[in-house]
């Protein structure tokens, strides 16, 4: 299945999107680990599945913008 991954600025904007393939549960818990490096100014991530659903979302630990 294809993820996208996007990261978000505070206002909501995509500044950073990027596509990843996972076929099982454990491929999906890989997809998130790789958003350790978040880009500078994301304050949000987002996972959305091929469908365009989030599957997974969070904010930075720190609520700043880096």
């Amino acid at each position: 299945m294809r993820y996208t991954v996007q990261f978000l600025d505070d206002p909501g904007n995509i500044i950073e999107e990027w596509l990843s393939d996972a076929d099982d549960a454990h491929d999906v818990a890989a997809v998130i680990a790789l958003t350790v490096h978040w880009p500078d100014g994301a304050v949000r991530m987002r996972i959305l599945d091929a469908d365009g659903l989030v599957v997974h979302e969070r904010e930075r630990a720190d609520g700043r913008q880096k």
